[in-house]
């Protein structure tokens, strides 16, 4: 018991962490009643599988059966919505005037980059264990690619929900879009070398 409540409170910490940034970025408020349902349940849907792989190889609790991992899943998605709610009352961003679906919506946007905080917490806190750290180590190249679906999550909700990037765009011309574009390469490539370097040996398809 006593290890559940410490598992869950590292996931509201995780979450407040990792969605502070969205909860206090006006776009995110206004997308709760622009973007159509059906992207918003296609979102949900993409953030589902990618909790149940961070279950895997790192969540909420060290259990790692189907089953547990299932569960870490949706304590994550149900701690970030309750996150998502309190916090959002707090701010004044949901009102007693508030149209239901618009409310749900803020809510289920929102709850998309505070459920993978709560499932990275017990990376965040160092609470690691041996059989979640063997299984991070041993993750192939298309699993350390959806890991990295959920890394891209994390960091892009921060600037893709806002303004800025479109006019940004706007504003660019072809050469200084290529431009940022091999940049970009060059730096992920860096990252990604030495990372291999360092841990796989510069073979992501082999195991450690």
């Amino acid at each position: 018991m006593r290890e559940t409540a410490v598992a869950y409170a590292r996931g509201v910490v995780g979450a407040l962490i990792v969605g502070m940034p969205t909860l206090l970025t006006m776009e995110m408020w206004w997308g709760g009643f622009t973007i159509p349902p059906a992207r918003i349940l296609l979102l949900l849907g993409v953030n589902a599988g990618v909790l149940a792989l961070l279950q895997h190889y790192s969540g909420l609790h060290p259990a790692k059966t189907p089953a547990g991992q299932l569960r870490s899943a949706i304590v994550a998605l149900g701690i970030a919505i309750v996150v998502s709610t309190v916090m959002l009352l707090m701010l004044g961003v949901l009102r007693g005037d508030t149209v239901l679906r618009d409310a749900v919506a803020k809510v289920a946007l929102q709850s998309v980059p505070l459920s993978i905080g709560a499932s990275i917490a017990s990376t965040h806190f160092d609470a690691h264990h041996a059989e979640t750290e063997s299984r991070r180590e041993s993750g192939l190249f298309f699993q350390s690619l959806a890991m990295g679906v959920g890394g891209a999550m994390v960091l892009g909700f921060t600037v893709a929900a806002t303004e800025e990037p479109m006019i940004v765009g706007e504003q660019l011309t072809w050469t200084q879009a290529v431009a940022i574009a091999l940049a970009s390469a060059v730096l992920v490539f860096g990252i990604s070398y030495a990372i291999g370097k360092r841990r796989l040996k510069m073979d992501p398809f082999s195991r450690k």
